[in-house]
C-alpha cells in the first residue's frame, strides 16, 4: 500500500512505544516491501531503527515522516500496521539500502533517528536546543575487514609508477569522507597519539619519554617498541609521501589495453572527482567522542600477527574497550525540519554515499588484481 499524509498521521497514536524498533534483513524481516528505483521488493541490507524520546512528541515524528516520504519512490509500499516511526525507520532503510546495494567489501553499517541526541549521551560543543532539526546517527556493522593488496600494488607501482602511492592516498581520502579505514597512513596518525604523546619521529619520542620518566638517561629503546621509523620502515613506500599522479595523468592512463588498470584507474577518477566536491557522511563534529570502528583494515603484511597495523588496532580496541571515549557509531548528523534544506542534506549524504560504494568498489577490484598478482 502507498503511504499517504493522512494514513501516516492516523496511525501517529500507534507509535506510543519506548525503546528502539529495528528494521531487520533476511528471514527476521517484518512484511516491508520496498521496491526502489526498479529494483524487485527486498529486505533492507541497510538496518534502520528510531529512539523514542517522548510520545508528546508526535507531531515532530510526523513532520520526520512527511519528509523521509521524499526520500523514497511511488512504490515504496509498508504493512498496514505500520506505525509512524517504523514508517520513517522503513523509509530511511529503503533509502540507504537502493543507495549502497552494490557494497560488499567494506563495513556495513545502521541508521538510527532521534528527535535530539540526548540518547546518545555524548557531551556536545553546541547547543542542540537552538537548532532546528532532529539527528541521524550511523552506527557500524563491525566487521572491519582486513585486506591486503601488496602484490597487485607492487605490480601496478612497477608499470606505473606512481599509481600504487596514488590508490592508497585516494583509499585514505575517501575513507576519511565516508567511514575511516585503517591504514599504515591513518595508522600511523592513530600511533602518534595512543604510542608517542604527539611525536612523529624518534628523536622526539624518546625526549618526552626520558621527560616523563618511561625511560631512564642511558638506557635503550626496547626492541620491541614500535618508534616511528621503524613502523614507516615495516610497509611499502607507497603508503607513506608525495609522489601520487595528478587527475590528468590518472586520465592518460585510461588509453591503455589492460582493460584491469584501466577499469581501476577509471575507478580511482570517479572517487577523486566526488571527494573534490567535498561531500561527507557524519562524523562526530561538535562531540566529545570518537568512533572506535573501521570500515576495513588495510595493510602489507600478509602475516597479520606481525603487521603493526594490526597490532596497533588490538591496542586501540582494548582502550577503546576499558574507557568512555569511543562510540560504535561513525558519526551523528543534525537533520534539518525545513523542507528546502533537507534535501540540500539529502543531496549530500547521496553523494557521499556514492562515495563509500565507489571506494567499496575499488576495493574489490584491487582484491581481484591481488588474487590474480
Amino acid at each position: 500500500m502507498r503511504v499517504s499524509a493522512d494514513q501516516i498521521a492516523r496511525r501517529s497514536n500507534q507509535s506510543r512505544k519506548k525503546g528502539r524498533t529495528t528494521v531487520a534483513a533476511g528471514n527476521d524481516a517484518p512484511p516491508v516491501l520496498m521496491p526502489f528505483f526498479g529494483l524487485p521488493s527486498v529486505a533492507p541490507k541497510v538496518f534502520s531503527s528510531f529512539r523514542y524520546v517522548d510520545p508528546g512528541e508526535d507531531q515532530k515524528w510526523l513532520q520526520v515522516a512527511g519528509l523521509c516520504s521524499t526520500l523514497v519512490g511511488e512504490d515504496f509500499k509498508v504493512d498496514e500496521t505500520a506505525d509512524v516511526m517504523e514508517i520513517v525507520g522503513a523509509a530511511l532503510s529503503a533509502w540507504a539500502s537502493a543507495l549502497c546495494a552494490g557494497i560488499k567489501h567494506l563495513d556495513s553499517f545502521s541508521i538510527v533517528a532521534s528527535l535530539n541526541d540526548d540518547e546518545f549521551e555524548y557531551s556536545r560543543s553546541f547547543d542542540e536546543k537552538a537548532a532546528s532539526s532532529w539527528f541521524i546517527a550511523l552506527e557500524s556493522g563491525q566487521t572491519m575487514p582486513y585486506f591486503t593488496f601488496d602484490d597487485a600494488l607492487d605490480v601496478l607501482d612497477c608499470n606505473h609508477p606512481g599509481l600504487a602511492r596514488t590508490i592508497t592516498h585516494l583509499i585514505q581520502m575517501a575513507s576519511y569522507r565516508t567511514f575511516p579505514a585503517l591504514m599504515p597512513e591513518s595508522a600511523f596518525d592513530l600511533a602518534t597519539m595512543l604510542y608517542w604523546r604527539g611525536e612523529e619521529d624518534d628523536a622526539s619520542v624518546v625526549q618526552t619519554m626520558l621527560a616523563e620518566g618511561d625511560l631512564d638517561e642511558g638506557d635503550e629503546v626496547s626492541d620491541d617498541m614500535w618508534l616511528p621509523s621503524k613502523f614507516k620502515a615495516a610497509f611499502a613506500d607507497y603508503f607513506f609521501g608525495d609522489g601520487f599522479l595528478s587527475i590528468e595523468e590518472l586520465r592518460c592512463l585510461l588509453n591503455q589495453e589492460n582493460v584491469k588498470v584501466v577499469d581501476i584507474v577509471s575507478t580511482l577518477i570517479s572517487m577523486w572527482e566526488l571527494i573534490d566536491t567535498r561531500v561527507c557522511l557524519p562524523d562526530f563534529a561538535g562531540y566529545e567522542i570518537d568512533h572506535l570502528y573501521f570500515s576495513c583494515v588495510i595493510s602489507n603484511n600478509k602475516d597479520r600477527e606481525d603487521d603493526p597495523v594490526v597490532q596497533l588496532l588490538d591496542d586501540h580496541m582494548e582502550y577503546g574497550y576499558s574507557g568512555d571515549g569511543f562510540s560504535d557509531y561513525y558519526g551523528i548528523t543534525r537533520v534539518p525540519y525545513e523542507e528546502g534544506a533537507f534535501q540540500q542534506w539529502r543531496a549530500n549524504m547521496e553523494q557521499a554515499f556514492a562515495l563509500y560504494a565507489t571506494l567499496d568498489k575499488l576495493i574489490g577490484l584491487l582484491d581481484q588484481a591481488q588474487q590474480e598478482a
